[in-house]
């Protein structure tokens, strides 16, 4: 499930600022990196671009408020959620 958020070029930021650090918590949905920064930012890295966008409640510490929001905003949507999330 993709949310809305940002789309972010390498060819106009090539790497990400050094607060960011690399994360498994969070669908890959393609992704080869995953990173999580302050104030609930998440980012999918792409081969070719970034995926930003903010996470209402940060999994690192609120992991089940976050699943939470997940779930709901799936239901919402009328799709399953996958196995794990």
């Amino acid at each position: 499930m993709r949310r809305a958020g940002l789309r972010i070029d390498k060819e106009v930021m090539a790497g990400l600022p050094p607060w960011f650090e690399r994360t498994l918590l969070g669908l890959p949905l393609g992704a080869s990196a995953q990173y999580r920064g302050p104030s609930g930012l998440h980012v999918r890295e792409y081969d070719d671009h970034y995926e930003v966008h903010f996470d209402l409640f940060d999994p690192r510490e609120h992991p089940m408020l976050h699943a939470l929001e997940f779930v709901l905003r799936a239901s919402r949507k009328g799709r399953r959620c996958p196995a794990g999330a």
